[in-house]
C-alpha cells in the first residue's frame, strides 16, 4: 500500500528491462492509443499478478529471513504480534501454484514485445467505465475464489482454484476510469456474476479489501486520514469475508457516486456461461 503519485500505479518492482518491455503498450503515451480496454486489461492483470507472485514467492520458508525483514519493514504490519502475521503470510502461499498456473496462462497469448494474440477463447473480462468519478486511488487485486464465494454467501459447484483478478484504475491518457474483473473461464460464473450485481461499494470493497497493491494521491490520502475513514478500513481489510461487501463499511474512497442500492444475491450460481 502506497502514498504517491497516480501516474506511477503501474510501476511495480520485480522486472527487469526487457520484461518491463511487455508493458510499454500500457505505458507508452504513443503506444496507449492503440491499445484497446480490454488488451490493457489484460496486461495490467498480468502486471499485477506476476507481482503478486514475485512478492510471495520470495517470502516462502516457515524461518525464511525475508520474512521477517518484510514485516518488520512494513508499519502496518510490524504494529500486529509476529507469529500472527507471518501466519497470515504463509497461509498465502498456498496460492503459489494457483497463480503460477493462471501466470502460465496468461504468457500462452503474450510474446517478448508484448503483442497479445486472441485469448479470448480461454479469458473472461468484464469492465465499467466509472466516467462520472475523479478517483484518488488506484488498486489491483488478486482474488481466491473460495473467500469470494463465502463473501458474497453463494454455494460453489465449482471448486476452481483459479484466481480472479479485479482493478479500480484512473484514466490514463484515452483509456477510461475503470472497474474492471478477469479471470479464465474456469470462473466465468464469477465473472458473470460481478457483472450483473456491482454497485458502488461493491465494487470499493470487492478491490480495496484484497488489494495488497494500492496507491494513493497524496491529499485523498490525507483527508481519509483525518477523516477516520482509513482506520476503518484497515481494521476490516484483512476480514472481508466477514463483513457484507454490498454495504459501506464506514470508508467511501468512490465519493459514492455510484449506484450502491444491494442487489438480490442468487444463492447458487448454476451456469458458467
Amino acid at each position: 500500500m502506497m502514498n504517491r503519485v497516480l501516474k506511477k500505479a503501474t510501476v511495480f518492482p520485480g522486472f527487469c528491462k526487457k520484461h518491463d518491455a511487455i508493458f510499454e503498450s500500457i505505458e507508452n503515451k504513443n503506444l496507449i492509443k492503440n491499445t484497446s480496454i480490454e488488451d490493457y486489461i489484460f496486461l495490467y492483470s498480468y502486471r499485477a499478478l506476476v507481482n503478486e507472485y514475485w512478492l510471495l514467492n520470495s517470502l516462502t520458508g516457515k524461518n525464511n529471513n525475508k520474512l521477517s525483514e518484510f514485516i518488520k519493514g512494513n508499519p502496518r504490519l510490524s504494529a500486529y504480534p509476529h507469529d500472527m502475521v507471518e501466519k497470515s503470510i504463509q497461509a498465502n502461499f498456498d496460492s503459489l501454484d494457483n497463480y503460477k498456473g493462471m501466470k502460465m496462462k496468461f504468457e500462452k497469448y503474450i510474446d517478448e514485445r508484448g503483442a497479445l494474440s486472441d485469448y479470448s477463447s480461454d479469458f473472461k473480462i468484464t469492465y465499467s467505465k466509472l466516467d462520472m468519478l475523479s478517483l484518488e486511488f488506484a488498486a489491483t487485486a488478486i482474488v481466491n475464489r473460495s473467500k469470494l464465494v463465502k463473501a458474497i454467501g453463494i454455494v460453489d459447484n465449482f471448486n476452481t482454484k483459479v484466481p480472479i483478478c479485479v482493478g479500480i484504475l484512473p484514466e490514463y491518457e484515452n483509456i477510461p476510469n475503470l472497474f474492471f474483473a478477469i479471470s479464465t473461464k474456469d470462473n466465468s460464473d464469477i465473472i458473470n456474476f460481478i457483472n450483473t450485481y456491482k454497485n458502488g461499494f461493491f465494487i470499493q470493497n470487492l478491490v480495496v479489501l484484497n488489494s495488497q497493491n494500492i496507491v494513493f494521491a497524496p491529499e485523498f490520502y490525507d483527508r481519509k486520514i483525518r477523516s477516520g475513514e482509513f482506520e476503518k478500513f484497515e481494521k476490516i481489510r484483512n476480514n472481508f469475508t466477514n463483513v457484507d461487501l454490498f454495504e459501506c463499511l464506514g470508508f467511501d474512497f468512490l465519493s459514492n457516486q455510484l449506484e450502491n442500492k444491494k442487489s438480490h444475491l442468487k444463492n447458487i450460481l448454476s451456469s458458467g456461461k
